[in-house]
């Protein structure tokens, strides 16, 4: 869509409105490209975890001093999307708490305990995953623990992370190459979720192949001593601030896949008879 876009001419566009255009996984992991070092080509695959919908994409960056600004590839095959984010995970822990309210959840309690739920489910969602406990009180006067330990066991979390791992190991193995090695940035409101860390900390095995990870901070230095106030939103506004920055990438076209090594060129003689 993007390429399309660039080769509309200017005088079909509001110019006034649209500048260069740019991807959007590009803007949420903008900090994190610019932090390239000089002279290098290296692999990034951002993952946004939002409220809906779950995003991967991933890019070389490419810093080359001669140039006047870093250059970013998109590599088309790494680039996934899936339905499961967190909402999957509120509505797991609304089934958690009622389950372990042992009310019978086809009565009117049950219904009205989780409609009132419903409105307070990510918050207390938040807490669970800030403090490692959560006590929910219900409508029927009922307090339910929950420890986290046990919340990430519960069947519908445990399926949440397997797909999440299964969608992040086909993108980085098609964006790694022959390096094995890719920087991973993590965005959205699902970014210090614990899937992302234990991805950080194992790296994802995909077929034969394992893809390790180093994971980067989506927000640039620059803006995190300037602006030490955005550290703790900034995943969730990573887009719109990313996409802001006067050194943004310039966006090249997509390549298909990750660049492998090519063998080595030896010289040899031919012989003629």
């Amino acid at each position: 869509m993007l390429d399309q876009l660039s080769s509309v001419g200017h005088d079909k566009l509001p110019s006034v409105l649209i500048g260069e255009p740019v991807r959007e996984a590009t803007a949420a992991g903008a900090g994190a490209l610019l932090a390239t070092r000089e002279g290098k080509r290296e692999a990034y695959l951002v993952l946004d975890i939002g409220a809906g919908t779950t995003d991967v994409a991933g890019f070389y960056c490419v810093n080359n001093p001669n140039n006047d600004r870093m250059r970013v590839f998109e590599v088309s095959s790494a680039a996934d999307a899936k339905n499961v984010a967190g909402n999957t995970l509120d509505n797991a822990l609304q089934r958690f708490v009622l389950d372990r309210s042992g009310l019978s959840l086809d009565s009117a309690e049950a219904r009205l305990a989780g409609h009132a739920l419903r409105r307070q489910v990510r918050n207390y969602k938040e807490q669970l995953f800030r403090t490692g406990k959560v006590v929910v009180e219900l409508t029927t006067d009922q307090l339910v623990e929950v420890n986290l330990d046990q919340f990430l066991s519960y069947g519908p979390v445990v399926q949440f992370d397997k797909l999440i791992t299964e969608m992040v190991g086909r993108s980085a193995v098609a964006l790694a190459g022959d390096s094995g090695r890719v920087k991973l940035v993590a965005t959205g409101g699902g970014a210090a979720l614990p899937i992302v860390r234990k991805l950080g900390e194992d790296g994802v095995q995909h077929g034969s192949k394992q893809v390790v990870f180093s994971v980067v901070d989506a927000m640039s230095d620059d803006l995190r001593e300037t602006h030490p106030d955005l550290i703790d939103p900034y995943p969730q506004i990573a887009v719109a601030l990313g996409g802001s920055l006067p050194n943004l990438p310039e966006q090249r076209s997509s390549i298909p896949t990750g660049i492998s090594t090519p063998p080595k060129l030896t010289l040899s003689p031919i012989y003629k008879s």
